[in-house]
């Protein structure tokens, strides 16, 4: 799937996911910017909300039709809870490689004091 975005504009496959890192500074930028365009000029304004999170609730519940709620928007993509994230994915992924070597590390040393134990 990842292979097919972008090839409505004539990129190439996964050039956009994978093949921006050569391309000139802004790049991404044109793409995304490009992107929305063609959403707006495709998709009828009736049915096309432009929507920024920081206008919070009220711009989204009027496109819907629905009442404003009265809790306080959502707010889960603050820079902090994004660097807690990380942090904690970082850890989930690479933690196990100390206590994998260590676990190596002391069965090498207790094979060869077993191994110099026997007398062969």
């Amino acid at each position: 799937l990842r292979n097919m975005m972008g090839a409505h504009f004539g990129l190439k496959p996964g050039e956009l996911v994978r093949g921006f890192w050569d391309k000139p500074g802004g790049w991404l930028e044109c793409q995304y910017e490009a992107h929305n365009q063609a959403v707006k000029d495709h998709v009828p304004k009736e049915n096309l909300l432009v929507f920024n999170v920081k206008d919070g609730w009220e711009p989204l519940c009027k496109f819907l039709g629905k009442d404003v709620p009265q809790l306080p928007f959502p707010n889960i993509n603050e820079s902090e809870d994004l660097k807690q994230a990380t942090t904690a994915m970082k850890i989930v992924a690479y933690g196990w490689i100390p206590f994998a070597a260590g676990a190596g590390y002391f069965g090498a040393i207790a094979a060869r004091w077993s191994l110099d134990r026997i007398r062969w």
